[in-house]
Order: structure tokens, then sequence, then C-alpha cells
């Protein structure tokens, strides 16, 4: 199905981009910096500029929010550290997964958005449930339906591509859920006038943007946005599409679901700077993009993964029994693959099957050898 373009920002979500990119100020510049030279690579000069100074003014904004809240406080340092993960250019932090989880893309108020969150997770939270995978969009998480008892969550924990530390501390704060979502709101909600203040000034700038995203989901579905931008296929569904352009985090895309509550839908949180031609455009690719996909290639647990389903489709476990690893290294190979663009995945009901794109590849030999 087609998308439906939210027109107002969600609070909660802009105020915590702010003030992770507040406190991860250097890996944050450094990715605005990549979005810009690929931009350059593709668009008019003056389509750049646009860009950078559409990228100044929600920098600016986003410092403004940011002075409400003090970013030095330990407890705003412990929730929005970026956690690094082999995926040089993951962003998850603690606040990002227990928020972006629950978080219901059809309640941009801030009060709602809390309450909706908090009943999200009391839903879930109150029958056994399974945590199979982590990303910037958050966990994913579904209820436990077999018959014998779900795992203790400290050993699902122990299944995802994090290292120990992070994930004691998000064992710590999914078991104590309300507290940790009570001490968030009072860091931030000191920002919460001015983030609303700040967020109305960037939409009225934005407009153009809504109106682009409205026409496109006009003549594409979902499906087809997926497959162009992120080298990720679902099949064709009936499940509603909800679009939300960030004003702050302008240059990401995250893709997620909720089925919270009785709905059912799909929710895209895409960056307000961002096209559906934003993906990187492999023929253009530069020498530093051809030296780090050779640097994945040459790694051997991962070129056996690309050769294992360059003729099949496999889900992790699948991938972990065939080739004698882990889930959790498994996880941690597919995320650096799909990033780097070398693997089409497709979500079906629990499990997220992976095949070879063919496409990245074959144009990463071509321009290795033209290179030489």
């Amino acid at each position: 199905m087609s998308g439906i373009v939210q027109r107002r920002p969600i609070i909660l979500y802009e105020i915590l981009e702010a003030l992770y990119q507040q406190v991860n100020g250097a890996f944050c510049t450094q990715r605005r910096e990549k979005f810009l030279a690929h931009a350059a690579r593709r668009c008019a000069p003056r389509q750049v500029r646009e860009l950078e100074e559409q990228m100044q003014a929600a920098a600016a904004a986003a410092q403004r929010i940011c002075q409400a809240v003090d970013c030095d406080d330990p407890g705003v340092q412990f929730f929005f550290k970026r956690w690094e993960t082999e995926n040089e250019w993951q962003n998850i932090c603690l606040a990002k997964l227990l928020v972006y989880t629950f978080l219901d893309i059809t309640t941009p108020e801030w009060d709602a958005s809390l309450s909706a969150l908090r009943s999200s997770a009391e839903q879930l939270f109150s029958a056994p449930f399974v945590v199979f995978d982590v990303n910037s969009g958050g966990l994913s998480v579904r209820p436990w339906e077999e018959p014998r008892p779900a795992p203790e969550l400290i050993d699902q924990l122990d299944q995802l591509p994090l290292e120990e530390e992070y994930r004691w501390s998000l064992f710590k704060a999914l078991s104590r859920y309300p507290r940790y979502i009570d001490r968030l709101e009072e860091l931030l909600r000191p920002a919460v006038d001015t983030a609303q203040r700040e967020l109305a000034a960037l939409a009225a700038r934005m407009q153009p943007a809504y109106d682009r995203w409205e026409a496109y989901f006009a003549g594409h579905t979902f499906a087809q946005l997926l497959e162009g931008m992120t080298n990720q296929a679902v099949e064709e569904d009936r499940l509603e599409n909800f679009v939300n352009l960030s004003l702050l985090a302008g240059t990401e895309v995250i893709f997620t679901y909720n089925t919270s509550n009785g709905k059912d839908f799909r929710q895209i949180y895409m960056g307000a700077l961002i096209d559906e031609n934003a993906r990187v455009d492999r023929v253009q690719m530069s020498h530093e993009d051809i030296c780090g996909l050779l640097r994945i290639l040459s790694d051997r647990s991962k070129f056996e993964i690309l050769h294992y389903i360059a003729d099949r489709e496999a889900y992790g476990q699948e991938l972990a029994r065939k080739l004698g690893l882990t889930t959790a290294t498994i996880s941690r190979h597919m995320a650096i693959l799909q990033d780097a663009g070398l693997i089409h995945t497709r979500r079906s009901e629990s499990r997220v099957y992976y095949r070879l794109n063919r496409d990245t590849l074959h144009s990463l030999l071509d321009l290795t050898r033209d290179a030489f």
C-alpha cells in the first residue's frame, strides 16, 4: 500500500534526535558530511547548497533545543551515548532503543507519545515475548507463542550483536522499563517548549518536502520505496504505511512496525532532506567506497555468507547452522552487509531472509577493474 504522510513532527522523536546529535557530535557531523559528499555526486551544485543550508538550520535548531538540557549530566550521557557496534554507521543508544521500539508514529504530541509508549510496552511485557534483533529503529520484539517456556530475557539479549556491557544495560532497562522511561521523561521535559517552537519554524520551511512525498506515494507503494532505497524487499501487503518526516534527523531512514493495542501498520521515519533517490548510487562509488566494500569481502565469514546466499534465500539461524557461526555473529555480519548494500532482505512473519545483491557486487567488480 501507499504511504500516509504525517505533516506534524513527533516531538519526542525530534528531541531524542537533537540530544543524540549533541552528545555524539563528531560522529553525527561525519555522517552529515558523508551525506553531502554523496549528494554532490548526483545533484546540481544549487541543490547541494540548498541541502547544506537546510542541514545547518536543523543543526542550529537542535542546539537551541539542547540548551534546555544539561547534556553533561551523567544521566543524559548514559541514555544518549552512542553504542559502538561492528556496523560503523549504526545509530544506537539506550534512549533510542527504549523509545523507538514502542513509539507510535500517529501520536505527535509529547504527552500522547509518552502515554502510547507506556501502554504499548505494558501490553508487550504482560505476556511472554522474545527479542530477536536490534538496529537503529529499536528492538525487534514479538509475543512468544510456542508451547514451551520463552527463553530468559538475559539469554535472548545474549544473541544480539551487542557488546556485553550494552546487553547488561539493556537487560536492566527492560526489566525496569517504567522506571527508566520516567527518568528519561524527567531529563527531556525541560526541552519540550523550545522544541515545539523550533520545530514549528522548521516545518514551515519543509512544506515542499511534505508535498514531494505525498506526490511520490500517490503513484508508488511502500515495497517500491523499500527496494529502491535500502535493498530490502517486502511482499505487497494490506498494511497501512505512516510516514513521518524528521526535521532534525534529516539524513536518516528508519522502518518499524506497530502491532500494539489492536493496531497493525508500518512506520517510516524519513529524514526531511532525503528523496526517493537518496540511496548510494553504486555506479558513482568513490575510491573510499570501493576500498570499504573490498575490506568487507576480504573477511572470510562474510565472503562465505555471500557465497551461500548467491543463489538462494536464507535466514539467520539457517546461516548459523550451515556456516558454524553463532546467531549473534551472523546478525553482526548481516548488519554490515546490508549497510554496504551487498544483500537484499525480506521479512516474512518473524524471520528475515537474506540474498545476495548482485547489482552492487557487479558494480564493485566493474569499478575495481576500471580503476586500474
